[in-house]
């Protein structure tokens, strides 16, 4: 049959890795005293999704990661990062462990901007502006902005989005589904020998309907 299901190039199960959201369109004061005199929002799509970007620790030091995947949910961006087995990985891995470390922030290089009137006084809505680097923080400026552990200890979701045991699970699914099919359509140059039709339209939808239906059951916590 030849389908190949999109599994992702997915890490090994022991690597640690987080996700979370790393920006929205909150408003955050960043200047020093808290008095509102630096209120911004990031605007959702003002940056390009570019990848690897160095994860820090509270904004300093060398980095302890790498986030390897971005995306936007809604007005959220959404993150993926490794977390190196070095020294300092794995020191600050404990302190994730022992929810120490729960936030998210990012260093951004700002651009062009609109200012606005709003509750909260001025403010400037950045639409064009890249990330440097992001880091985990005990107390991130922007509320919104936290993570879970995605592969390599106590696993959460975050914005819906599954776990890497979870995405596994599904795939794995997945597979055993795939083989069944394979059994039952051979592949091209097996039909041509046999006289067997392929896998028909009606079943590759099928079969397609299943896949991200099961995601979408993920994510609402039905995966059974």
């Amino acid at each position: 049959m030849n389908l190949k299901f999109p599994a992702p190039d997915l890490p090994p199960a022991t690597r640690r890795m987080i996700h979370g959201i790393a920006s929205s369109e909150r408003v955050v004061d960043g200047s020093r005293s808290s008095d509102g005199s630096d209120n911004s929002v990031m605007l959702a799509g003002g940056c390009a999704l570019a990848v690897p970007i160095p994860l820090l620790c509270e904004h300093s030091g060398g980095a302890i990661g790498k986030v390897i995947h971005l995306c936007w949910i809604g007005s959220q961006l959404y993150c993926r990062a490794v977390v190196f087995d070095n020294a300092v990985g794995r020191q600050t891995w404990q302190k994730i462990a022992r929810y120490e470390l729960r936030g998210l922030s990012c260093g951004f290089t700002r651009d062009h901007y609109q200012i606005r009137l709003k509750e909260e006084g001025v403010v400037k809505y950045f639409d064009r502006y890249k990330i440097t680097e992001m880091s985990v923080v005990h107390s991130p400026l922007n509320k919104d902005c936290f993570f879970q552990i995605y592969s390599g200890g106590l696993e959460g979701r975050v914005a819906g989005m599954p776990s890497l045991s979870e995405i596994r699970q599904i795939n794995a699914r997945a597979r055993v589904l795939l083989a069944r099919l394979d059994e039952k359509y051979p592949s091209k140059a097996e039909n041509e020998n046999s006289g067997k039709q392929g896998l028909s339209a009606v079943e590759r939808r099928r079969f397609d309907a299943w896949y991200k239906k099961s995601f979408t059951d993920a994510k609402k916590g039905k995966l059974r």
